[in-house]
């Protein structure tokens, strides 16, 4: 029995049991994740690594429910604040992104997987040296750059690094060596990077005489290039050129775009509130009730901000966005570097990135405050800018998350704060809703007290009418006063005007301190454009005279759009006349008419609405009319007669070969028309003899002629 014991141990050394393989399309375990690599291998101390992990079963997913899913490295900064990397399955491969080496001295790092409780032993390293040359992203760990939004670095270090090398960020191929630019006033570089395809890459510094001589040491930074290409949110409501503030929604971890423009546009609320199932599916307002368990409210379902959309061009960002935090830090005055449909920069523009977590992991929403923060009194100057934000959305059920949407919004549009307490914050003074005294708190809201939003009155209709639950003191917590603590304080340093509002326990109504905060702000933009764009003109026809001496044109004018700065001329070669622009009120569209502008010569001819000098808003082909014939008709009888006919054609017109643009690169473009009047008539006429014809073909030959 010895003797069998002892061959079975030498079996088992020699030809060690396999792990059990899943079946195909469970739920991976960490011992089925095989030892692995880090790139790049070496990096200075503060730099960040991709690891990946071979799998045994490449067809398993990741539990949702389980996790999170962690990269841990052997050296912690402290239990609370020790930065775990989050892995995914890409490929058949576990990767683990952003690795930090950014903690303890040089030298090698152990890296170990952490599967919800689980640990795994070392699966991977990589090696840390002391810092040296460097370039580091300004605008975030893997900051999104595109045409006119460049990758901006600091470049320092001993020896500076006078060239960068570029490579993908998967695999390491050598894209590029560039030089590295002199700094700015600022102190970073622009790297030029704008001839590189869509992707994901890293940049390592290059010491040398030259890009071909350098050499490449240890260190990198990571960036992302995209399009930039921006979408309508809601098709048709952009207007180009608008007095708007222009919200941009960018995605990051969806299956894909289509997935993140209908999550997106779900959130904005731009139908009023959204009505959920209990499994968070997205039901028709008119879903009976019994089918109602959820009802969520997002930015634009709830006052003021439904009444004030107008004020809002909203966009989708084409580009999934590989790092969620890569767009959160950085708030230009000049907007994003994003480009509007008629090529100019959008102002006024606010970014929130919208971050599906990836399984077992939870990050908090966060948002910045805008330039004009703690200001009491606010006007548009050329250092206006908003701030960011940061959503965190369930992997489950992403519209849950319709409020914190707009909470968010109040910190980086509105400049509002937390009213919450905090054990975790200090607290937060700042106008208009924290307080620091109660003296304060009376100069600030003192002729509001006692007031209540009056949105509040239709939410809690609105949630009866679908059998929600609100507690009874709502009307109450709503009004104005004066409360002690939030404002992330458990104590009595600060003073807030409401015990409940949506910048508190998340209750969709602002309340009527925060809620005038928003209004002025709000006020500051027009929402209207003036006439300048070709998609503000649609459905322009033209109407020939029957003398072909003249043409009338009119047109549609597009909603929210108002007369234009220069004066609007309808121009025929050389000739041209007036037009007269009437806008329509609030979201109706107005009228373009225009005096008869005369045509020379035969025709055919072309006719633009034009402001100025500037290129044509819209251009109508005119064709020439026919030729005017004459025909004789002679019969011989007992009596000779003479029959003489002359038929003046009315000129005949063409259709315009251009159409007027639609705003946003996803909408389809509006047709200009062409109405030739009197062309019209005379198709009728053509039409009603081929009718008698037809009738007198088919009639029965024992039937008199027709009168």
């Amino acid at each position: 029995m010895a003797r069998l014991a002892a061959i079975l141990a030498l079996g088992a050394a020699l030809f060690p049991v396999p792990v059990p393989a899943a079946e195909p399309g469970e739920f991976l375990r960490l011992d089925q994740v095989l030892p692995g690599r880090c790139e790049p291998e070496v990096v200075q101390m503060f730099d960040a690594v991709d690891c990946r992990f071979p799998v045994a079963d490449r067809a398993a997913t990741l539990d949702p429910w389980g996790g999170p899913y962690l990269a841990d490295v052997d050296l912690p900064y402290d239990e609370q604040n020790d930065e775990q990397a989050a892995c995914s399955l890409e490929g058949g491969e576990l990767v683990c992104r952003a690795v930090p080496g950014y903690y303890g001295s040089p030298g090698r790092r152990s890296v170990s997987l952490i599967f919800g409780e689980e640990r795994s032993g070392v699966l991977a390293s990589y090696r840390v040296v002391a810092p040296g040359a460097a370039i580091v992203a300004v605008d975030g760990r893997e900051p999104l750059v595109f045409p006119v939004r460049p990758l901006r670095v600091w470049a320092d270090g001993f020896p500076a690094p006078g060239f960068a090398v570029i490579r993908q960020r998967d695999g390491g191929r050598v894209m590029a060596t560039v030089a590295v630019p002199p700094a700015g006033p600022e102190g970073w570089r622009v790297l030029p990077v704008g001839a590189l395809p869509p992707g994901r890459y890293r940049v390592h510094p290059c010491v040398g005489e030259s890009r071909v001589t350098c050499e490449e040491v240890p260190g990198v930074a990571y960036f992302q290039v995209g399009t930039g290409r921006l979408l309508e949110a809601i098709p048709g409501w952009n207007v180009t050129g608008a007095d708007r503030i222009n919200l941009v929604l960018a995605g990051s971890g969806f299956a894909g775009f289509d997935a993140f423009a209908a999550t997106a546009r779900a959130l904005l609320g731009f139908e009023g509130p959204l009505l959920l199932d209990e499994d968070g599916s997205l039901l028709p307002a008119d879903a009976p009730v019994e089918q109602v368990t959820f009802v969520e409210w997002g930015p634009f379902s709830v006052e003021p901000l439904r009444s004030s959309r107008a004020r809002f061009n909203l966009w989708l960002l084409s580009d999934p966005v590989a790092d969620p935090w890569a767009m959160f830090n950085r708030t230009s005055p000049a907007g994003e570097g994003f480009l509007g449909p008629d090529g100019s920069g959008l102002p006024d523009v606010q970014v929130t990135i919208l971050h599906t977590q990836a399984p077992g992991t939870w990050r908090e929403s966060q948002a910045g405050y805008p330039s004009f923060t703690g200001r009491s009194r606010v006007s548009r100057d050329d250092s206006w800018a908003f701030a960011n934000a940061y959503m965190a959305l369930g992997f489950d059920r992403p519209l849950h998350y319709a409020g914190i949407f707009l909470h968010e919004l109040g910190h980086a549009l509105f400049d509002l704060r937390d009213e919450y307490s905090s054990g975790t914050r200090p607290v937060q003074h700042g106008y208009p809703n924290c307080a620091p005294d109660m003296g304060t708190a009376r100069k600030w809201w003192g002729d509001l007290e006692g007031a209540v939003d009056p949105f509040t009155h239709e939410y809690l209709e609105v949630m009866a009418r679908h059998g929600q639950w609100v507690p009874e003191t709502l009307v109450a917590d709503l009004t104005v006063g004066y409360h002690s603590g939030g404002c992330y304080s458990f104590e009595d340093e600060a003073v807030r005007p409401t015990a409940e509002s949506l910048m508190n326990g998340l209750t969709p109504v602002l309340g009527a301190v925060n809620r005038r905060r928003t209004e002025s702000i709000l006020a500051l933009w027009t929402g209207r454009a003036a006439l300048s764009a070709p998609s503000h003109l649609s459905s322009v026809h033209c109407a020939v005279a029957a003398d072909a001496a003249t043409a009338h044109c009119e047109g549609s004018l597009a909603p929210y759009v108002d007369s234009p700065a220069g004066p609007l001329q309808a121009t025929a070669g050389a000739a041209a006349t007036a037009c007269e622009v009437e806008p329509g009120e609030g979201a109706d569209p107005g009228r373009v008419h225009c005096s008869p502008v005369a045509l020379a010569g035969p025709g055919p001819w072309v006719v633009s609405l034009q402001v100025g000098e500037a290129a044509p808003l819209a251009s109508v082909d005119l064709a020439a009319p026919p030729v005017t014939t004459t025909t004789t008709t002679s019969t011989t009888a007992a009596s000779s007669t003479t029959a003489a006919s002359s038929t003046t054609a009315p000129p005949a017109s063409g259709t315009s070969p251009t159409a007027s643009s639609a705003d946003g690169a996803g909408s389809a473009a509006r047709p200009v028309w062409v109405v030739p009047v009197a062309s019209l008539a005379a198709l009728a006429g053509v039409g009603g003899a081929l009718a008698a014809w037809r009738w007198r073909r088919r009639r029965p030959p024992d039937l008199p002629p027709a009168a």
